[in-house]
């Protein structure tokens, strides 16, 4: 799994930004098996209330994991900040987590981590992520 440096330092920034409310998105890249990669993210707003915990308005993440028009999505994951938690998934993340799809969580240090469910019933997975001097973006 590679994660553009800029990417992950910019994900960082944002939680330390939003801190202490979670903040959580979409991320876009490619999952494509010989070279799974995240290029970008979007942020999405967080409606939940307090902010203790991240929920995205239904509408705005369909829009990115159902593009209109021609072109696929790029939609690859999702990330959610824990600003006074490590970057391990709650209990209710693991609950949530949707198969297929890689779970990102940046902890209160600003440290990325992913997770994927592979399939339905299994418990979520911790990727390799690392980083290579920076891709074309």
């Amino acid at each position: 799994m590679l994660v553009q440096p800029s990417v992950a330092r910019r994900l960082g920034e944002l939680a330390r930004r939003r801190a202490p409310r979670e903040v959580g998105g979409v991320l876009l890249g490619s999952q494509r098996p010989r070279a799974p990669r995240i290029d970008s993210y979007v942020e999405l707003r967080n409606i939940a209330d307090g902010g203790s915990a991240f929920r995205a308005d239904p509408r705005e993440l369909r829009s990115w994991i159902y593009p209109s028009g021609r072109s696929p999505s790029l939609a690859v994951g999702f990330f959610h900040s824990h600003p006074a938690a490590p970057a391990r998934p709650s209990s209710l993340d693991s609950r949530a987590a949707a198969c297929g799809y890689w779970h990102g969580i940046i902890g209160q240090s600003g440290d990325l981590r992913l997770f994927v469910r592979e399939r339905p019933g299994t418990p979520l997975r911790d990727l390799d992520v690392r980083s290579e001097p920076e891709l074309a973006e």
